[in-house]
């Protein structure tokens, strides 16, 4: 995995944990063990498993302000310029703009949460190179 994809996946998981919970919300994922597995072009680049809290998962289910203001702080660390949002009843979608010159990307994302199942598709451009990562994940139980 190079540089770019590492970011961009760090970003998805960066935006899960630092989200706070929000007055207006909806359950998009539950708080437990959590599997995951990412697949670049049909081909699992990483897999494993996490124990998301209450409050990691909580920013999954905020408002589409609180998400986007999260969003930003965290990319803003990274160089990135969040440039589209939506956060739509079960879907949250962003497009971020990263890095200058030579280093210029841009990261399009759209994460479907099913409660007990979450699938995310990240997309990423460098240049005239595009690279799309998919990444599944389902809640396999209580943390441990």
């Amino acid at each position: 995995m190079n540089r770019i994809q590492t970011m961009a996946l760090l970003c998805v998981a960066a935006l899960a944990a630092t989200m706070p919970p929000t007055a207006v919300s909806q359950e998009r994922m539950r708080a437990g063990l959590w599997e995951m597995t990412t697949t670049k072009g049909g081909a699992t680049i990483n897999t494993g498993t996490s124990c998301m809290t209450a409050e990691q998962t909580a920013g999954n289910n905020g408002d589409a302000k609180t998400a986007r203001d999260t969003l930003e702080k965290s990319f803003a660390k990274a160089g990135c310029v969040v440039k589209d949002m939506a956060v739509t009843g079960k879907s949250i979608s962003y497009v971020a703009d990263c890095g200058t010159g030579a280093t210029a990307h841009t990261l399009s994302s759209v994460a479907e949460y099913r409660g007990d199942a979450v699938e995310i598709q990240l997309t990423v451009k460098h240049g005239t190179t595009t690279d799309t990562m998919v990444t599944k994940g389902h809640r396999v139980g209580a943390c441990t």
